[in-house]
């Protein structure tokens, strides 16, 4: 079955071709399922039945369902949350009932489509008190992009950050190196000044090539306006969103990366004004940050939710899985909706996140992602409502 996914390089065509490329071999069908519960292979059947490139079949379950009388959780339960937040509040609740039942956090997974949707998981679990742990990515705070963005907000802050001020002096890059900034630091230290007062400072800017000169009073001249914005009253969305563009950081990082890796950065850049967007002071949006990314320990070995992109899941399972952002433009992908292939490919990646869950599946989507900008259901729920409904017909006409 590996040959089925696209995203793991395969040619998943050969499967399709099997049959013409073979004519005289005998087929044989595995669809005895070991691990899912009959209703979560019914749910990825629904949805992979309408592959154009896949030949679905049907998986029986060799779990019974429990007798009748005996109380059991749903197999399968849809959530429909009004945004991000709600829905990652709603999965956190959800789990903190199940760990209430006596579940170990190690048997629960959150999988996502994309990198930055982490995000919003990561603090609901935080602020529930619930451990996690991400497989194969960095928490997203940690992230490159996103420790960018906000090393310019903990400046406009707190002018007296030189941590923050030495990353971001020169990313974008404006002249102002790395022996630039040591002999600002050096002077400051000398004078007693922060790094920030030495931009401006003629003894010291006097000490570097006119090239770091200019760069260092453009900044300090980009800090006192953001400074001034914040002072007004500016939301910390807003704020960002000015950074970014006066900075022109969003257009460089991308001209730095890889063309498959900048949807990603773009997503990570969105999530966190998301997050800002939910403060009206920048001053509280950074503490709610450093509240969320301290008393965390690296003892990857302790009992935890697991959170993961669908991609890093194939190959897994656990006894619970939620399946969240089940919207069209999520999963599938905008990017995947140009060709039918591409929606294809999305079908197949949806049906290995339903088929990593054992006795209990979730899946969630939120009526608005992007503040204020409307979703809709992924096709993908349509496809599983829909077959429900068919076989409720059948099982009630027979």
């Amino acid at each position: 079955m590996q040959a089925i996914y696209g995203f793991r390089n395969a040619d998943y065509t050969i499967m399709s071709r099997f049959e013409r490329d073979f004519p005289d071999a005998r087929v044989i069908e595995l669809a005895t399922n070991y691990r899912s519960r009959q209703p979560i292979l019914d749910a990825a059947y629904a949805v992979i039945r309408h592959s154009r490139t896949v030949q679905p079949m049907a998986l029986r379950a060799t779990k019974p369902e429990p007798p009748r009388g005996v109380r059991y959780a749903p197999p399968l339960q849809i959530v429909d949350a009004k945004d991000a937040r709600d829905e990652a509040e709603r999965v956190a609740r959800s789990i903190a009932d199940l760990l209430q039942q006596g579940r170990r956090p190690q048997e629960i997974a959150v999988l996502y489509r994309s990198r930055h949707m982490s995000r919003a998981f990561e603090s609901a679990l935080r602020h529930a008190r619930i451990p996690y742990m991400l497989r194969g990515a960095t928490g997203f705070y940690d992230r490159a992009v996103v420790r960018d963005a906000l090393a310019y907000l903990r400046v406009i802050n707190n002018p007296a950050d030189a941590l923050s001020l030495n990353r971001i002096a020169n990313v974008p890059p404006r002249g102002l190196g790395a022996n630039s900034l040591a002999i600002l630091s050096a002077f400051a230290g000398q004078r007693g000044l922060t790094l920030a007062d030495t931009l401006t400072h003629p003894e010291a800017l006097a000490l570097l090539p006119s090239k770091a000169t200019e760069g260092a009073r453009q900044l300090a001249a980009l800090l006192t306006r953001w400074r001034r914005l914040a002072e007004s009253g500016m939301s910390p969305d807003h704020l960002l969103a000015d950074v970014l563009e006066r900075t022109g950081y969003q257009a460089w990082l991308e001209q730095r990366l890889e063309p498959e890796n900048v949807p990603d950065a773009r997503g990570h850049l969105q999530e966190l004004a998301n997050a800002a967007a939910d403060h009206t002071a920048l001053n509280a949006f950074l503490q709610e940050v450093a509240l969320l990314t301290s008393a965390d320990d690296n003892d990857e070995e302790r009992d935890r939710v697991q959170l993961s992109t669908i991609h890093a899941a194939k190959g897994l399972e656990w006894p619970i899985v939620f399946v969240v952002g089940l919207e069209e433009g999520v999963l599938p992908h905008e990017h995947s909706l140009v060709t039918p292939e591409g929606v294809d490919e999305e079908r197949r990646l949806c049906y290995v996140a339903l088929t990593r869950a054992g006795e209990q599946l979730y899946l969630s989507w939120a009526a608005s992602r992007v503040r204020g900008k409307p979703a809709k259901p992924s096709r993908f729920l349509n496809d599983i409502e829909a077959y429900g409904r068919e076989r409720a017909r059948v099982k009630a006409e027979r």
